[in-house]
């Protein structure tokens, strides 16, 4: 908030707020993982950002740099071996913090192929266990669970890693 806010600046600086989101959206949209996830979280805050900034933030809810073929192929073969898709489209249609998404046809019928970025889970994992540390140690002396918090937000993150679970509650 601070960062797009400006140090010392009036809150009402909109302007400038969306100025500073633009750029922070520019760098975090090519990247992955926990950094990425952290600004889209920051898009839906509400009162934590002017709402110009916020909705700024809110492009990174669908616009990711996405990850060319010959990176992301190796993760598809060694999840589902040697599919027979009868055809998949090399360009990714969306991506997003953890992984992208691509056109597909397997049996005859049209399919989205949702493929995991290489090491984004162990990535977000290694990344939690410092956030674990900065929650705990902030949280001293507050009324605030930092660990309680930060194992929470660990369980959810890594809920969104687990593809295969994503498939059960969409079929439920």
């Amino acid at each position: 908030g601070r960062m797009l806010r400006g140090r010392g600046r009036a809150a009402d600086d909109d302007a400038s707020a969306i100025a500073r989101a633009q750029k922070l959206v520019d760098r975090l949209g090519q990247m992955k993982g926990l950094v990425m996830k952290a600004g889209q979280i920051a898009s839906y805050m509400p009162g934590a950002l002017p709402p110009g900034a916020r909705d700024v933030l809110a492009k990174l809810q669908t616009s990711s740099t996405r990850m060319a073929w010959r990176e992301i192929e190796p993760v598809l073969r060694a999840e589902l071996g040697d599919a027979a898709f009868d055809a998949i489209d090399d360009t990714p249609f969306a991506a997003a913090s953890i992984g992208q998404v691509h056109r597909a046809v397997f049996r005859g019928a049209p399919v989205a192929v949702k493929i995991q970025y290489p090491g984004v889970e162990d990535a977000i994992a290694s990344d939690l266990k410092m956030v674990a540390v900065l929650a705990r140690l902030s949280s001293i002396g507050s009324p605030i669970d930092g660990a309680g918090l930060a194992g929470e937000l660990r369980e959810r993150l890594l809920e969104e890693c687990d593809y295969a679970r994503e498939a059960s509650n969409q079929r439920l």
